[in-house]
């Protein structure tokens, strides 16, 4: 009679040509899971724990095996047990992590049953009183395992990688390491690798040269490292994004002796300074448009944008101070902005109470303009005549800065028509310059700021920076008649 318990239940029956007596050797092995031709687990090892029930019902144990590290699929067995002859089952206890996926016995005609589930090993122990006819147990062990997957994705703008195939290496802290390779498509492609330890590290990395000159020099490589197995499916992501360069370069700007320092911004990031007649660094940046754009300055305009090859140039706008270039996968796109220094030009107008209208009305004004040069001169312009209400024409533009850098200053002195007398200067203001300028400012130009106090109105003379654009100075007399 049987009592069917959880598990599988097994009947075994030994049929011997006389009643069986007597004695015979017993030994428990322990062998590491064969992975690959020549591959054993090497993370088998430890101490495993085994009983034994004989024929006679007796039981044997605890019995330990001691495997080490990387055993190689050496086999590790118990000292010889003396049991009686007949059936022998064997158990082996659970050992967290790890999976019994094999029993056999030596030799091998002694074999009678396996039950991996139950973790049991039924053998033949015939009766012998010689010890080198021991029946040797054998369990082979794997660690449990997971799966690793490795997927390829591709970035923004990657386009041109489609179809390319990239190498990997899958190096486990078990010792085994594996080479899987993926062809790149539109979409994340991916590969069962392998099976390793739970628990194990496997550290992934991309075969691929990113140094000057080798293929991968223009792509970007992202998630790589090591992944911890947990139970399941373990996916790694390995991204690639085709790369481009960009350089940004600022032409030499006419008129300046010393080239001053441009800020740019790409896409809205941080600030780049670019000095004039020069180009940054080629920048990495990923495939596709990119805008390019100058902060505004308050002495310069932008004449000019190019890009080189000339057919990367998307779009500009010189008002806006941008370009949008587009980068190739593994090209070098340059764009170039070349500016001029801003202009102003200058005019004077005249302007009375009304109750002076009677004495300066009719009156002429004439006025003398001094536009520095930077070196110790200027330039003379003499404006009007002009009457009370009415305003000179404009001067020539001139570059708002001396080649030096430093900002241009002007002088205006009212000059009356003859038979213009008996009158004050009450005030002298402006619009569109860059403010008034001193002998005490250490920038200015000693030739042109010479006022002091500035403005002069007893001189009828003020000196000022001159700013872009249209500088109005305006000039507001009061006659001195009763």
């Amino acid at each position: 009679m049987y009592t069917i318990a959880a598990g599988s239940t097994v009947a075994l029956f030994d049929d011997e040509p006389a009643p069986l007596s007597g004695t015979g050797t017993l030994q428990i092995c322990k062998q590491a899971a064969q992975l690959a031709p020549g591959v054993y687990d090497p993370d088998v090892q430890g101490t495993f724990s085994f009983t034994a029930t004989d024929s006679n019902g007796a039981s044997y144990g605890p019995l330990q095996v001691n495997v080490p590290a990387n055993s190689n699929g050496q086999i590790f067995c118990t000292a010889g047990i003396t049991v009686a002859a007949g059936v022998v089952e064997v158990t082996e206890a659970a050992s967290p992590g790890f999976t019994l996926v094999d029993a056999y016995a030596i030799p091998g005609d002694r074999f009678l049953n396996s039950n991996l589930i139950n973790r049991t090993l039924d053998v033949e122990v015939p009766s012998s009183t010689n010890p080198n006819d021991e029946t040797e147990a054998v369990f082979v062990n794997q660690t449990q395992r997971a799966q690793l997957k490795i997927c390829k994705a591709l970035g923004a703008g990657s386009a041109d990688l489609v179809n390319q195939v990239f190498y990997f290496t899958a190096a486990g802290s078990n010792g085994v390491t594996l080479y899987p390779s993926i062809k790149a498509q539109a979409s994340t492609q991916c590969v069962i690798v392998g099976n390793f330890p739970i628990g194990s590290t496997v550290n992934v990395t991309e075969n691929l040269d990113h140094s000057p000159g080798a293929p991968g020099e223009f792509i970007d490589t992202t998630g790589e490292g090591p992944v911890t197995l947990t139970p399941g499916i373990n996916t790694v992501t390995i991204t690639n994004t085709a790369r481009g360069l960009l350089e940004i370069c600022k032409a030499a700007v006419a008129g300046l002796n010393t080239q001053p320092t441009f800020q740019f911004r790409v896409d809205n990031g941080g600030v780049i300074n670019v000095r004039g007649n020069t180009c940054t660094q080629p920048m990495r940046v990923s495939v596709g448009n990119h805008t390019v754009t100058e902060v505004s300055s308050t002495n310069f305009d932008v004449s000019s944008i190019t890009a080189t090859p000339s057919g990367n140039l998307v779009s500009s706008s010189l008002t806006g101070r941008t370009a949008t270039v587009s980068v190739q996968y593994a090209q070098d796109t340059s764009v170039t902005f070349t500016n001029t220094i801003k202009t102003g030009q200058i005019k004077v107008c005249k302007q009375i109470p009304s109750t002076s209208l009677d004495s300066l009305g009719g009156k002429y004004f004439d006025y003398d303009v001094y536009v520095g040069n930077g070196t110790g001169g200027y330039t003379l312009i003499t404006l009007g005549p002009i009457k009370p209400g009415e305003c000179t024409s404009f001067t020539p533009p001139f570059p708002v800065l001396y080649a030096n850098g430093k900002n241009r200053a002007f002088g205006v002195v009212e000059r009356p028509d003859s038979g213009v007398v008996n009158y004050t200067v009450t005030s002298i203001t402006a619009t569109g310059t860059r403010g008034l300028c001193s002998p005490g400012d250490p920038n200015s130009d000693p030739v042109i700021c010479n006022q002091n106090p500035n403005p002069n109105l007893a001189l009828g003379a003020v000196d000022y920076y001159l700013g872009p654009n249209n500088n109005i100075v305006t000039y507001t007399n009061k006659s001195n008649d009763p």
